[in-house]
């Protein structure tokens, strides 16, 4: 509920305490306040992609243009949390009652090495709606021009941005090439996954 009477287009803030405030050295919500020259320095227009059905057969949702953008153009930006690798470990009861040592899907969505502990989770407006595809990619990753290092934020502290290889359309599906190692590793899995015989009336047939 409101604590006080609010105007359209006043920005919502809620109260984590006085404690979360101490450790980011924040007093109050006008710490949130940012001048325009700041905007026009370090801010993305972040309405470019629009989310629709993917042209890939079966992988559900897709990331389209939602304007023209030229080559070069930075797509969107796409902010970095770090996660540990080992925090996405679960364990999965079955139907049978069993227990078993599993993975959030949270990984599908992450950037990072086979041998490194740190993962690396990008969230920004329909970046994890981009899909695969190494034959008609048309936007690569790079770092964050001038730094990788996000000024003034909270929790993601480095950054990547979707640069568009070529002019892409309107209406036109974003493709990013996730790598031969990745294209490798998903070929082996749906050529060697079997439904689970114990769980097997409990999985999804359809993509979102």
């Amino acid at each position: 509920t409101a604590s006080k009477d609010l105007d359209a287009g006043d920005e919502i803030f809620i109260s984590y305490g006085e404690h979360w405030m101490n450790e980011r050295s924040l007093t109050d919500g006008t710490a949130w306040k940012r001048d325009v020259s700041d905007l026009r320095q370090f801010g993305y227009c972040l309405d470019n992609i629009i989310p629709g059905t993917s042209l890939i057969e079966h992988a559900g949702r897709g990331a389209f243009a939602s304007r023209d953008l030229e080559q070069d153009s930075i797509i969107a930006p796409v902010p970095l949390l770090s996660l540990s690798r080992s925090s996405l470990e679960i364990l999965k009861e079955r139907q049978d009652g069993t227990v078993e040592k599993a993975t959030q899907l949270l990984l599908n969505y992450c950037y990072g090495h086979a041998n490194s502990s740190t993962l690396l989770f990008p969230y920004s407006n329909g970046v994890n709606m981009v899909n695969h595809h190494s034959a008609k990619a048309n936007v690569k990753l790079r770092w964050r021009e001038g730094s990788e290092v996000i000024p003034h934020s909270l929790n993601a502290k480095y950054m990547l941005e979707m640069v568009a290889l070529r002019d892409i359309s309107k209406g036109e599906e974003i493709y990013l090439d996730y790598g031969s190692d990745w294209e490798e590793a998903w070929k082996t899995h749906v050529d060697n996954w079997r439904p689970d015989p114990v769980d097997v009336k409990h999985y999804a047939h359809k993509m979102n």
